[in-house]
């Protein structure tokens, strides 16, 4: 399987798995991927473009844990705080968690003046004081989609936002 199908795999970068794999003690190499318990997890670049993938998957197999736990840490689509301004205008509908909610809530973002963002489900305010939430944006039936923004810059017409 291309971990670039999965949710999580979906926008990743040789950098973004490099810089998450040297944080966990994973060291690049030419001759190969070091584990940080020694040895090598594979025998090659690792800095070869568009290496993440298979980079992925050895690292799965030697720490035995699925691609998505692994997916998960380096790219989160459930993103905790806020969206950007950008991003809650670029997308109009979010599935959106609480620590301490054992669902997941379908909703809306106005803007208000006076108070700042709004999160609605119908009528009702679902959240104001969002640093605790995770957001992931969605379309109009409540579909998860890809997030507008990578590195800062929101992405128009690559999604289909209700």
């Amino acid at each position: 399987m291309d971990v670039r199908e999965l949710d999580e795999g979906q926008g990743l970068t040789d950098e973004m798995v490099r810089t998450w794999a040297e944080s966990k003690g994973w060291r690049y190499h030419p001759a190969g991927l070091r584990a940080p318990n020694g040895g090598f997890a594979v025998y090659s670049d690792p800095t070869k473009p568009n290496s993440f993938p298979w980079i992925i998957q050895r690292i799965a197999i030697r720490e035995g844990r699925s691609l998505q736990e692994i997916l998960r840490e380096i790219n989160p689509r459930m993103r905790k705080g806020l969206p950007s301004a950008a991003v809650r205008a670029a997308c109009r509908y979010w599935v959106a968690v609480h620590p301490g909610m054992d669902r997941a809530l379908f909703g809306y973002w106005e803007d208000d003046e006076g108070l700042g963002p709004i999160l609605y489900a119908g009528n009702t305010i679902i959240a104001q004081a969002v640093d605790q939430w995770s957001f992931w944006p969605c379309d109009s039936i409540g579909q998860r989609i890809l997030w507008f923004e990578r590195d800062g810059v929101v992405r128009h017409g690559e999604n289909t936002a209700g």
